[in-house]
């Protein structure tokens, strides 16, 4: 969000400078601009309005999704999950050989293993042996 929020408020602040450059000296711009004279006065067109809208639209989906997605993760990791630093995985295929290893344990539920945090997360049953998904984490 922060870097939107400079990405729009540097587009803006270029703009604004750029119409008072050409402002104060008028003689920099092209005559094709000049000769024209109605650059941006006849308002929005349907177009214009039509693209802004779906821009918008699809960015704050965008957002959404993402927003929706940490949440959920949040939630099932406050469940009860085990979460594992596993500073060896370095890779998708260190992760899918850990994920691999562990899924068929007896009472694991779901293993999530992220090679960009280093994090392996457990869904565990009740009746699970966690040492033995230790060993298995380890073993890979």
């Amino acid at each position: 969000m922060i870097y939107l929020a400079l990405l729009t408020t540097g587009a803006f602040a270029a703009g604004i400078a750029t119409d008072a450059i050409f402002g104060w000296f008028p003689s920099l711009l092209p005559d094709v601009f000049v000769a024209s004279g109605s650059h941006g006065m006849g308002g929005l067109s349907a177009f214009e309005l039509v693209s802004g809208a779906l821009l918008g639209v699809l960015t704050l989906w965008h957002l959404g999704r993402q927003i929706a997605s940490k949440l959920g993760k949040k939630n099932k990791l406050a469940r009860g999950a085990v979460v594992l630093k596993v500073p060896d995985m370095t890779c998708q295929h260190c992760a899918r050989t850990i994920t691999g290893a562990v899924c068929d344990l007896p009472g694991v539920r779901e293993v999530r293993a992220d090679p960009a945090t280093k994090l392996v997360s457990l869904d565990l049953q009740d009746d699970a042996d966690a040492h033995r998904a230790l060993q298995a984490i380890e073993d890979a």
